[in-house]
């Protein structure tokens, strides 16, 4: 079964490139290692690891041949380095670094590295997967084509039959929407009958509101001669303010300026109009005006002054 264990393989790797650095720098180690596992989908684990770590030179690809066949420069070893002899002894003097085999041939250390690694990578079994679920799906679909065939007339009439039930819950449904339609037909005509007799008995036993005796109001203890008074003409109200103030007013003694005279005559005019027609009610407004020689304008200002006071209550204020 195919494994994706792409971290697992580049920490390998890692460890693999690194295992014979004397100077213990893995960074370029670790790079390659990464790039390399990330070309493998899928692997066999067991014989991967396996065969990885029984040949590891091999694998690795830091094999004397190799340094040989790539030329490869060796370095001196650093003096703290306490396996150097030991190193040494085995492959001679010096130390050839993993970079000097990307830096002098690009791209070599990774090929050999895909090359082993691919061994144990199965490039047809995807496709392989994709045949056999394929397989599956159409065994499948032939196995319910079979099993529906042999069922197909039982199928058939179970469904006539749930056709059929529909039919039928649907008439129950239009007969049950027609009885409920004529019953609501019914009571509304019973209602608005019995709404319009209501109307018609409470027409009948409402009260008559001239039947009743209405209360007045009782009569107010007015002062004899108030500071205002709403029924007095405007010289009458203004000589009750003088009074009240200690003062006395000649009305016609002495000149005036025109527009207070002629103020003065107007109100003087209405107040007279609405004397004749208090005194004669009947008369048309064109009789007062021409009786009293005043305009009809005038005589029609009185009129309402007339109704205003008749309308609103008397109001008087104590001084």
């Amino acid at each position: 079964m195919p494994l994706g264990i792409t971290d697992a393989l580049t920490d390998a790797i890692s460890l693999i490139l690194g295992n014979r650095s004397q100077d213990r720098k893995h960074q370029f180690a670790d790079a390659v290692a990464a790039d390399a596992a990330a070309q493998i989908d899928h692997v066999q684990p067991d014989a991967f690891a396996l065969e990885m770590f029984e040949d590891v030179e091999r694998i690795g690809g830091r094999s004397d041949q190799q340094c040989i066949d790539f030329r490869l420069p060796r370095t001196p070893i650093k003096e703290t380095e306490h396996r150097a002899g030991a190193f040494e002894a085995r492959f001679g003097e010096g130390a050839t670094e993993l970079d000097a085999l990307e830096a002098l041939h690009p791209g070599a250390l990774r090929r050999i590295l895909v090359e082993n690694i691919e061994r144990f990578h199965d490039s047809d079994l995807c496709r392989e997967m994709v045949a056999v679920e394929d397989a599956i799906r159409l065994e499948m679909s032939s196995a319910e084509s079979e099993v529906r065939a042999r069922h197909a007339d039982e199928i058939a009439a179970i469904e006539q039959e749930q056709r059929t039930l529909k039919e039928q819950i649907q008439e129950k449904l239009d007969e049950l929407q027609e009885l409920i339609d004529e019953r609501e037909d019914v009571l509304t005509e019973r209602i608005e009958a019995l709404l319009e007799t209501i109307q018609e008995e409470l027409e009948d036993a409402k009260p008559d509101i001239d039947d009743y005796e209405w209360p007045s109001p009782a009569e107010g203890d007015e002062f004899e001669d108030p500071l205002f008074d709403s029924r007095r003409g405007y010289l009458d109200q203004i000589d009750r303010y003088a009074r009240f103030k200690g003062k006395e007013i000649a009305v016609c003694q002495g000149p005036r300026p025109k527009a207070r005279a002629k103020a003065y005559g107007e109100r003087h005019a209405v107040d007279r109009a609405a004397e004749a027609i208090k005194a004669s009610p009947e008369k048309s407004t064109r009789e007062i005006a021409e009786e009293l020689g005043i305009p009809m304008h005038t005589v029609r200002r009185a009129r309402h002054k007339c109704v205003d006071i008749s309308v609103q209550p008397a109001i008087a204020l104590n001084d």
